[in-house]
């Protein structure tokens, strides 16, 4: 994988005020993931790092509330063709931008059925999906001259849906407007002939490698955007095209153009470090009273939060609340995200806890998944596990604003046991004053400095992270990883990409359908000791315990900013605009 450094010298760097537009399917105004997390960070780190215009441009969704309570004004209307017809698509600004922000753009469409998921951008079918990206990439490429003018621009595409922008340029004889493309994941969608010309997009201008049959949208693109492609950490450039799970199995078609044209461009923080300064200052002089007391506090903020949720049937609280053991004394461990089946890894953690209360272990488990595209059923194996350890484990299926950010807070131990990770949140767990538990996949690598005199700090985990970090460097948190030599690893990621257990309630639900794979099994096995490391050292080494929160808590703001991350972009886009 190649570094910026390595691609662009500041000799060759000329300053261009070409307008950059970071143009994205999923704004922070309608959030699944990690999407919208970098665009609501990103577009304004970038105008604060770059002397030109910064916009960013996203689709109105019909259905977030968020969007509809943004001031915007009307700067135009456009024509596109949807499904062989025309279809408008109103121009909005927004008018309430603070001064030296990115200026949001707002592509609203005539047609009903475009950009209408219920809870996220994604939440449609396929062929749905692919007509919002396909109709959002043309209302761009339309839009453009009531953003820029007669401008040349620098578009920064975020992932696959948006790239369908470079397909629908393909068309513009005056190639005025270059594309960047940022991969978040390995992702993609079919996309035939048929549905380009639906869209008014000549096939023949956008091309898929030669003699593929059913070309992609990436497949497509790649073609077209500039070099280098870009993704969201370094070490996610190099999984690419290392982990079986992308080169084998998610991205294997992508391998030959993204082969020497991929750099890893690191996010920033995805939260505000949260541990009070003086109770910081205390700790740093062996004092860990009052950090120790402020999470306590954050922990009884949770459960006071927990006390008060009135459970319904879309917000419902999963195992016992009122016999869930409330020990101050209990070490707790908590989980977060939307659920992401081939990704996620709630499967593994749920295993994980299972296993380790069966064998008498003692903790406090809290889990926060938000339901993804198998919707509640789909996490009926969390539900399984809290009412079998009704007095350990909590599940609250849903975006708990309440009370999270107390947990995490409150939390001993944050865990991430991604089966793979662009870039991660184990940034925001250190920041909110949570000791990381993570497989080592990702951004994950990097932003975890293992602990590697616990039991389970296998080979295999020695191995991934030697390349970030010497012996010698402070531990911030707990990493695992499987053994490398297992025979069935390429066929286990691809049954565990398949998916094909039950979510209507009947067996084998995830962790059922998994459960017989030597992969599942040694990721379980490996988080699990981990658990049991991070138990013991919290119950019997607290000053130590102590010393890797604050040093997570450094190790996360010396090596990661959004600053950088808008200079790094910056750099490419004035080097495109040249």
């Amino acid at each position: 994988m190649q570094t910026i450094s390595s691609l662009y010298r500041s000799d060759l760097v000329a300053v261009q005020r070409s307008p950059f537009g970071v143009v994205t399917l999923e704004p922070p105004q309608f959030p699944c993931g990690g999407i919208a997390a970098v665009t609501g960070r990103l577009p304004d780190a970038m105008q604060g790092r770059y002397e030109g215009v910064v916009f960013a441009i996203a689709p109105f969704h019909r259905h977030s509330q968020k969007m509809k309570s943004i001031q915007t004004e009307k700067i135009g209307v456009v024509s596109i063709v949807h499904r062989g017809s025309p279809c408008s698509v109103a121009i909005l600004r927004r008018i309430d931008t603070p001064s030296g922000s990115a200026t949001w753009y707002f592509l609203q469409p005539a047609e009903a059925t475009l950009f209408a998921g219920e809870r996220h951008p994604y939440d449609m079918p396929a062929d749905r999906l692919l007509e919002d990206a396909l109709a959002f990439g043309n209302a761009v490429r339309a839009a453009l001259p009531f953003i820029v003018g007669e401008s040349s621009s620098v578009l920064f595409l975020q992932d696959w849906q948006a790239a369908a922008t470079a397909l629908a340029l393909s068309s513009d004889a005056s190639g005025r407007h270059a594309c960047v493309l940022t991969l978040h994941n390995g992702y993609d969608a079919s996309c035939s002939d048929d549905a380009l010309r639906a869209a008014g997009i000549e096939p023949t201008r956008c091309p898929g490698p030669p003699g593929t049959t059913k070309p992609t949208i990436l497949e497509r693109a790649l073609r077209l955007v500039a070099r280098p492609v870009l993704t969201v950490s370094q070490q996610f450039g190099s999984d690419m095209s290392e982990e079986v799970i992308q080169r084998v199995v998610l991205a294997s078609h992508l391998q030959d153009a993204l082969r020497n044209n991929l750099v890893g461009v690191d996010n920033g923080p995805f939260a505000a470090n949260s541990v009070p300064l003086q109770a910081s200052r205390a700790a740093r002089n062996g004092d860990y009273a009052s950090v120790a007391e402020w999470k306590a506090v954050r922990r009884l903020a949770f459960l006071k939060a927990l006390d008060e949720h009135v459970p319904t049937p879309d917000k419902p609280i999963w195992g016992d609340r009122d016999s869930f053991d409330r020990d101050p004394d209990a070490v707790w461990f908590v989980m977060g995200g939307r659920d992401d089946p081939r990704q996620k890894g709630f499967d593994v953690f749920a295993s994980a806890i299972d296993a380790f209360l069966k064998k008498g272990g003692n903790a406090r488990f809290i889990l926060f998944p938000m339901p993804g595209d198998e919707g509640d059923n789909g996490l009926r194996f969390l539900q399984k596990l809290a009412d079998a350890h009704p007095t350990r484990v909590l599940v609250l299926p849903f975006r708990f604003d309440a009370g999270y950010m107390a947990a995490l807070q409150g939390t001993d131990f944050g865990v991430m046991s991604s089966l793979y990770e662009p870039f991660g949140a184990a940034n925001e767990m250190a920041l909110l004053g949570a000791v990381c538990i993570a497989r080592a996949t990702g951004g994950l690598l990097q932003q975890i400095v293992p602990w590697r005199g616990c039991a389970s700090f296998s080979a295999a985990a020695e191995q991934r992270t030697r390349v970030w970090f010497d012996a010698a460097a402070k531990p911030t948190g707990l990493i695992i990883r499987e053994p490398n030599d297992l025979p069935t690893v390429n066929a286990d990621w691809r049954a565990i990409n398949r998916a094909d257990y039950k979510t209507d309630g009947t067996a084998p639900d995830r962790v059922e359908g998994r459960e017989r794979l030597p992969l599942f099994q040694a990721i379980v096995r490996e988080l699990r000791g981990a658990i049991e490391d991070a138990v013991n050292l919290r119950m019997s080494n607290p000053e130590f315990y102590f010393q890797m929160l604050l040093e997570g808590v450094e190790h996360i703001e010396r090596n990661f900013s959004w600053n950088r991350s808008a200079e790094a972009y910056v750099r490419i886009g004035r080097v495109q605009s040249s």
